[in-house]
C-alpha cells in the first residue's frame, strides 16, 4: 500500500492489533477500504471478462496477438 505515507507490514499488524499511532489510524482508515475496493472491481472486471469469454466461445488470443516482440517472432516462425 503505497502513497504519500509508506505502510509496511509491520503497520498493518500493529493497527489490527490496535498499537498504532493516531496518523497511521487516519492513513489506514481512509486507504484500507480504497485499497481492498480497487482489489473487488479488478476481480468482478476479470470474472465478467471470463464470463464473456465464455459465453461468446471466443479462444484465448495466440501468441501472434502479443504485444511483446518475442512471442510474435516465435509465432511467424513455424
Amino acid at each position: 500500500m503505497l502513497g504519500d505515507r509508506l505502510v509496511l507490514l509491520g503497520d498493518l499488524v500493529n493497527w489490527v492489533n490496535g498499537a498504532t499511532g493516531p496518523a497511521l489510524t487516519f492513513v489506514l482508515d481512509q486507504r484500507l477500504p480504497r485499497v481492498l475496493a480497487a482489489l473487488a472491481a479488478g476481480a468482478a472486471l476479470a470474472a465478467a471478462g471470463c464470463g464473456v469469454q465464455s459465453v461468446c466461445r471466443n479462444p484465448w488470443p495466440n501468441r501472434a496477438c502479443s504485444a511483446s516482440p518475442r512471442a510474435r517472432a516465435s509465432a511467424r516462425s513455424p
